[in-house]
């Protein structure tokens, strides 16, 4: 006999990813669980980085601009791992910067990461800018938990 009753995950008042922030408390849920998504997007991105290190050589590039977001690849996907990693160690304090990393990183993608006619190519384009965009949505819950402790300092 199974047991269908659903335990809420603490902190929750529906059911999902978007935590309500209301006190200190699920403000600082808010901004650890937004570690989570920037951590795995930073992983995604460090490895898609040095897959592009290995084949440097091989690459051919359309644009400098394409070349510059190229290069700065590997820094963006280390500061985006290692700051996933500090806000679900409770470093609340970056919570913007990490959420703000996104922004070159979507950019990147729709700008400088050449489309071909190949239909498979861009279709693996859109998979890839629309997951980057859910996971900037997911962690825009930790800006909105920093935010909420910004605006209550004395709670």
């Amino acid at each position: 006999m199974k047991n269908t009753n659903k335990v809420k995950p603490q902190h929750a008042e529906g059911w999902g990813w978007w935590v309500k922030v209301k006190d200190v408390d699920s403000a600082n849920y808010a901004i650890r669980m937004s570690g989570l998504p920037i951590f795995l997007m930073g992983l995604g991105f460090l490895i898609a980085s040095l897959f592009i290190v290995i084949t440097w050589s091989q690459i051919e590039f359309t644009s400098a601009l394409q070349k510059i977001f190229l290069m700065a690849m590997l820094p963006i996907s280390l500061c985006l791992t290692a700051s996933g990693i500090m806000l679900r160690k409770n470093f609340n304090k970056i919570a913007p910067i990490a959420a703000g990393l996104y922004i070159p990183y979507i950019l990147g993608n729709l700008f400088f990461v050449a489309p071909s006619p190949d239909i498979g190519e861009n279709t693996m384009l859109v998979i890839n800018v629309l997951f980057t965009t859910l996971m900037a949505l997911l962690s825009l819950g930790g800006l909105r938990g920093w935010l909420w402790l910004r605006k209550n300092p004395s709670v």
